[in-house]
């Protein structure tokens, strides 16, 4: 949609040029400014292409992951969801945080698969604190994937054998989830 409107915009501008070039009248913006827009519009086409390409991947390693059988196709999948969770976070959070978290979830997904319950932790641990500094998003939808990593770390803790950390981290999680209770159905409530 933003790209479309630059694109009106422009040809708007274009036009309004022409006819005042008709009138004798000088363009409304120089080469320069020319260059200058067209080099932003580049810019936020390649980023675009950028986020997109992210989100693709994101999505195939989610289907590899749902099918990988064995250590070393579970190893290959956790090299590239590192990079990935590199890339986005490089990338910078601004609108990104729940991609950021969705990948760091895939990775502590894999690190408990392979038995690294330790790096699982810390990747979790990671993504929940990123979560409550990222005000990008919506409190609604940061709330949502608190509770999705919260989650996944109380289950990590479990498998650790630390009962108290995981107990601490389902009251953090419910307290997480109380904010939206009056705006929940009842069917969500009994999930």
């Amino acid at each position: 949609l933003t790209g479309r409107l630059g694109e009106e915009a422009h040809r708007a501008a274009e036009a309004l040029n022409a006819e005042a070039a008709a009138l004798g009248l000088a363009p409304a913006t120089g080469e320069d400014d020319r260059k200058a827009v067209d080099q932003a519009r580049s810019d936020v086409a390649a980023r675009q292409a950028e986020l997109a390409a992210q989100d693709q991947e994101l999505n195939l390693l989610q289907d590899e992951y749902a099918q990988a059988e064995d250590t070393a196709q579970l190893e290959s999948l956790l090299a590239r969801t590192e990079a990935l969770e590199t890339q986005v976070l490089a990338s910078g959070l601004t609108a990104r945080g729940g991609t950021a978290a969705t990948v760091s979830v895939l990775r502590s997904d894999l690190l408990v698969q392979l038995g690294r319950l330790d790096e699982a932790a810390g990747v979790l641990a990671g993504a929940k604190d990123r979560l409550r500094r990222d005000r990008g998003l919506a409190d609604a939808e940061r709330r949502s994937l608190l509770v999705t990593v919260i989650s996944r770390a109380a289950m990590a803790e479990g498998r650790r054998g630390d009962f108290g950390r995981m107990s601490a981290l389902c009251a953090e999680g419910i307290a997480e989830v109380e904010h939206d209770r009056g705006k929940v159905n009842g069917p969500y409530l009994q999930d």
